[in-house]
């Protein structure tokens, strides 16, 4: 299966034989999960969501600061 992000500067793709989290496919794909929100049809995603097909998922950046 293929992941690919792209958004925000991203367009990275990744390759699982297997089901695989969002959460790990980021980090295979070296994207830091905690600066972004992935999402899928303008739906947000956990990053905890199993992923089992091929899919294109928008990734937005996120930043907090004062």
């Amino acid at each position: 299966m293929r992941i690919t992000f792209q958004g925000s500067g991203y367009d990275e793709t990744i390759e699982s034989e297997n089901p695989i989290t969002i959460r790990k496919a980021l980090a295979k794909a070296n994207i830091p999960e905690s600066m972004v929100v992935v999402s899928y049809q303008d739906n947000i995603l956990p990053h905890s969501t199993q992923l089992e097909d091929d899919l294109v998922l928008l990734v937005t950046s996120v930043a907090s600061g004062g």
